[in-house]
């Protein structure tokens, strides 16, 4: 098992504001390349709101000497959207089976940078 503090580093969080409402985030880990918790919000979907989230992420990790973003998601819908934004599926990762327990299917994806 791999201890937790293997895992910590910086935290980028992006958010995107319409007025005072933010309508979408997304997380970048600096240390491990891996992207979390992107969320836009469904009334501003399909406005660009993502590929904002998504190319200042790739572009702050580009800056920071990051050579790829990974990324994980369970819907084909997601795993779509993370492909048109230059992601690739990879094979899973070595020891990740919890997660197999508990979800049907889940795409690991990364973008090199």
């Amino acid at each position: 098992a791999k201890d937790d503090e293997d895992n910590t580093g910086t935290e980028l969080t992006v958010v995107v504001k319409r007025g005072l409402q933010v309508v979408g985030c997304a997380s970048l880990n600096e240390k491990t390349g891996r992207l979390s918790d992107v969320v836009v919000r469904p009334s501003a979907r399909r406005s660009q709101v993502g590929h904002s989230l998504i190319e200042a992420v790739k572009n702050h990790a580009k800056q920071s000497n990051i050579d790829k973003i990974v990324a994980q998601t369970n819907t084909l819908d997601q795993k779509e959207f993370f492909e048109k934004m230059g992601f690739s599926s990879v094979d899973p990762f070595e020891g990740d089976k919890s997660d197999d327990l508990y979800s049907s299917e889940i795409f690991r994806m990364e973008c090199k940078l």
